[in-house]
């Protein structure tokens, strides 16, 4: 190179040097990156870069951070998507604003720009649906529509036969309670699970006349269940079992909702989902006694029927009464309840009375009953006459005489010329 041209080269770069000072002092534009000679002679400056700040309003980068832009004398630098380069729980990207209010939506840096710019996020929160599980109960809405973020607001109330509603959770045991004034911090959907509180009801026992033991006498709603109800006790009666009733019977539609007891069985049988205030009332057949007469040897005189059965509804019955029963000889004293006739006698079974009976007829002796007494001639012609042999005997007398029935007599002896007189006898 000739010195002409060493010296037109170093004069042209420190030309150059102090226009790229001056140019950066006054306008900040350009920095001197290279300086290429080209074919054509021309010189080549790269462009500049400025902060760029995406406030993102409490959503969260995905990847790299976007932290400058590039200046562009004819292209607009456009702002990343927004869904593409951050996420907010809960919400969805709508737009990039130029101001804190979010009330100017920008998409891009138009050409030409320079300086640090800040754009904000600006957020949608997202809908999302609440499920409601009656857990057992009936609930209407069954859903509603939520916003992250916010309160939830009404929340149905659920009913449910023999429960009380407790609150809504978002779990079926254990979780979080919710309300109206709950705020929505779930990125999805989500089923609220209702608790109940169980009611007690009563167990009335009617014995219906009778009397019956200590029971249980309330049950709680929520599972099945045994409560133990002795057997009632009723004087002249037979318990034969339980007739059951209960209050709230809307859900009993099917047998499987029924409370039960079988027969004589101590048990009550109380179904899982059963409510109700439950009633037991005894259910009594009445017992059938004997009555069993001894007549001690006497009859029932002819068309008379004794009474021979009874019960405790029966009103009084009178006894038998001489004018009934008859024994040859003797007269009717009474009835007793022992053979032996101890006590006082008995003459009525008065209305109430219980048990099997057996009555004993007593009899008094006649004291004027009447015997006969005759007298007998040994026949003259018989050799050897046999007193058991009535053809060998003549009747001399008759004494018509009384006595006491069943007693001892000692007839007299009649006196016959020509015969010898027997000796007395009693009998």
């Amino acid at each position: 190179m000739s010195n002409m041209s060493k010296k037109f080269q170093t004069a042209l770069m420190l030309f150059i040097s102090m226009v790229t000072i001056a140019l950066a002092a006054v306008t900040g534009v350009y920095a001197l990156s290279s300086l290429n000679f080209g074919a054509s002679g021309g010189i080549k400056f790269g462009q500049d870069t400025y902060p760029l700040v995406l406030e993102l309003n409490g959503g969260q980068v995905k990847g790299e951070t976007l932290t400058s832009y590039t200046y562009s004398d004819t292209v607009a630098f456009n702002l990343p998507d927004g869904n593409t380069y951050a996420s907010k729980t809960g919400y969805t990207f709508d737009s990039w604003c130029s101001d804190e209010a979010l009330t100017t939506k920008v998409t891009s840096i138009p050409a030409k720009t320079r300086g640090t710019k800040t754009f904000y996020a600006k957020w949608n929160a997202n809908n999302y649906t609440l499920t409601f599980n009656a857990n057992g109960g009936s609930v209407s809405p069954t859903s509603k529509p939520v916003t992250y973020d916010q309160a939830v607001g009404t929340l149905p109330t659920p009913t449910r036969g023999g429960y009380t509603f407790d609150a809504w959770y978002d779990n079926t045991t254990g979780g979080n309670k919710y309300t109206s004034a709950t705020i929505y911090k779930v990125a999805n959907n989500l089923t609220l699970n209702a608790r109940w509180n169980s009611i007690t009801y009563n167990i009335t026992v009617d014995p219906n006349g009778g009397t019956v033991g200590s029971h249980d006498s309330t049950y709680k709603t929520g599972a099945s269940q045994t409560k133990i109800i002795p057997n009632p006790t009723r004087k002249g009666y037979t318990f034969t079992g339980w007739t059951v009733s209960w209050t709230d019977t809307s859900n009993h539609a099917s047998d499987s909702l029924k409370p039960t007891i079988s027969g004589t069985s101590t048990s009550l049988s109380i179904p899982t989902d059963c409510y109700g205030n439950i009633t037991l009332t005894a259910n009594w057949k009445v017992i059938d006694y004997t009555i069993t007469y001894n007549l001690n040897s006497g009859s029932w005189k002819s068309g008379f029927t004794p009474t021979t059965k009874y019960t405790i509804e029966s009103s009084t019955i009178t006894l038998p009464t001489a004018s009934n029963i008859e024994r040859v000889g003797y007269t009717f004293a009474g009835w007793y309840d022992n053979a032996s006739f101890s006590g006082s006698s008995i003459s009525s079974i008065l209305a109430g009375s219980t048990g099997n009976k057996t009555y004993y007829a007593k009899w008094t002796p006649n004291t004027n009953t009447k015997y006969i007494v005759n007298h007998y001639k040994e026949k003259i012609d018989i050799a050897t006459p046999s007193e058991s042999t009535a053809s060998h005997w003549d009747l001399a007398d008759t004494d018509n005489l009384t006595g006491t029935t069943a007693s001892s007599v000692t007839p007299s002896v009649k006196s016959y010329t020509g015969f010898t007189a027997p000796s007395t006898k009693t009998v």
